[in-house]
């Protein structure tokens, strides 16, 4: 609608801009996951001629509610029409592997957060994966993500992050603990925010979690995602039938890297148009 508009910045900004007179203010503006409806962020609208920023825009809905009550504005994200490409190859590769090995492939999510969104939150949503190892060293979205997924027997839990050797690490994260922009590395978090809490976690070689029965894994680690890969030894690499990366955090060199090394072992990659990047067999 002309008195609302809806305005998709980046991958990482969605914008409402409230441009008429005539509505009924002031107006709470709810941005909530897509699938359960947690409410991730939420603010008020006071007057016409404002607007509001709100966080990722994948796999959120967004609404607009009036001093009467009423919905005013309302958008609903929808798998496909909204997707990644990265995350519409992820479900057609889930869905091949059932069909060619009569089960659901086995996963590991590093850096999930709460576990309200990711390509393979979509997958779990349309039942396409089997057991999976969520991984997430802040405390907070950490318990968030154990009380969302709890009651499913298919998921296991670390709270650690993911690197070079097993010990303890620097881990840059907010005063809350919360920030989905948390990092290993400092100069990623800054990008972010010019203030931060430095906090010590454990970390663990990621060939101590990829065995024989993981078929995929998906990373999410803030520009961290880069180092991750070349710590996978080429034994566990060889395990994985399907990797997810996010790409916009790293430079060429890092990325035609990672290109070159999964090719050589018989990777087929593929570059989303967001931010992640996928490779397959």
């Amino acid at each position: 609608m002309k008195d609302i508009t809806f305005e998709i910045l980046n991958p990482y900004s969605i914008k409402l801009h409230f441009n008429s007179d005539t509505l009924n203010y002031p107006i709470n503006v709810y941005f909530t996951t897509h699938n359960t409806g947690d409410i991730v962020w939420q603010t008020e609208i006071a007057g016409p001629n404002m607007w509001c920023s709100g966080p990722p825009y994948k796999g959120f809905d967004v609404k607009a509610i009036d001093s009467n009550g009423e919905i005013v504005f309302k958008y609903n994200w929808v798998f496909g029409e909204h997707s990644d490409t990265v995350e519409r190859k992820f479900i057609e590769w889930c869905r091949s592997f059932i069909a060619s090995n009569g089960r659901k492939p086995n996963g590991i999510a590093i850096g999930t957060c709460d576990g309200a969104t990711g390509e393979w939150v979509e997958a779990y949503n349309q039942k396409l994966i089997g057991n999976c190892l969520l991984i997430e060293p802040n405390i907070k979205p950490f318990l968030s993500l154990v009380n969302r997924y709890q009651n499913d027997g298919r998921f296991t839990f670390k709270q650690c992050a993911i690197g070079e050797h097993d010990s303890i690490v620097d881990f840059f994260t907010d005063d809350s603990g919360t920030a989905e922009c948390s990092s290993l590395l400092e100069s990623n978090y800054l990008k972010h925010s010019d203030s931060y809490k430095k906090i010590k976690v454990r970390s663990v070689n990621p060939n101590k979690i990829i065995d024989t029965d993981s078929d995929w894994l998906h990373i999410d680690a803030e520009g961290y995602d880069g180092k991750i890969i070349m710590f996978i030894n080429d034994d566990s690499l060889n395990n994985l039938q399907f990797i997810i990366w996010e790409h916009i955090h790293l430079d060429d060199e890092t990325k035609f890297s990672i290109k070159e090394r999964l090719e050589s072992l018989g990777f087929n990659i593929e570059v989303g148009n967001d931010y992640n990047s996928c490779a397959y067999r």
